[in-house]
């Protein structure tokens, strides 16, 4: 069974205005980013589909608005970009909170469902981290806490 990661669909959650202020600006700007982009599932074995991409921040009201430019997926078709609207969060970190399809292929038998994740990116000068949280119904495997980690291109 595989796992790809479509196209990204973000809802933003909402947070206290007064956090903004703690320096999540830092957010703004372009970067080159590293991700969990899916997983392979094989005789129970979880391996790691990783992926990267280019995150430009911009502000955008209160919150943020992010356009995210995955490279191609593992079988080299093309990602659209997707728009990521974000807000902060304590410590001057941003949240995602994103919602796609994904193509399941279960012994020949390929399927669309959907992943919730959840995107959590904090900036410290010019190197971004966090980690990406994806559920899927029924499927406890594709769940977990994976690695975000970026750097900001100049």
């Amino acid at each position: 069974m595989r796992l790809f990661a479509a196209p990204l669909l973000f809802a933003a959650l909402l947070a206290a205005p007064a956090i903004q202020a703690q320096g999540s600006d830092a957010i703004v700007g372009k970067w080159a980013i590293e991700f969990e982009r899916g997983r392979s599932i094989e005789n129970g074995e979880v391996k790691p589909i990783m992926g990267k991409g280019t995150l430009l921040v911009i502000k955008d009201g209160s919150g943020f608005k992010g356009t995210l430019e995955a490279g191609p997926r593992p079988d080299g078709s093309a990602t659209p970009a997707s728009v990521m609207p974000g807000e902060v969060v304590a410590g001057g970190g941003v949240v995602f909170h994103q919602t796609s399809k994904a193509q399941m292929n279960m012994n020949g038998d390929v399927k669309e469902v959907e992943i919730k994740s959840t995107w959590t990116l904090l900036p410290k000068g010019d190197a971004l981290s966090g980690e990406l949280i994806r559920m899927m119904p029924n499927m406890p495997e594709a769940g977990g806490a994976t690695q975000v980690t970026g750097t900001r291109v100049k």
